[in-house]
């Protein structure tokens, strides 16, 4: 079982680039850092968007669960 644990909601590990390069004014693919308002796609890390993620509620002093790709 993968989890990750998180102390605060806010929190979100630091986004890397994905060897893929998107315009920067649609988001939409493009071929390379060549083509025109071309940027490179930063996303979280994998093991972030493929797991379960339970953050610490201190309100409720309980974890509150997210599914994989829920916290953006």
């Amino acid at each position: 079982m993968r989890a990750i644990l998180v102390a605060d909601a806010e929190w979100r590990p630091t986004m890397l680039p994905m060897g893929r390069w998107v315009d920067g004014e649609t988001g939409l693919e493009v071929a390379g850092p060549g083509a025109p308002n071309a940027v490179e796609f930063h996303d979280y890390p994998r093991l972030w968007r493929e797991s379960n993620v339970w953050v610490w509620n201190r309100e409720k002093r309980d974890f509150d669960k997210y599914g994989p790709g829920e916290l953006r």
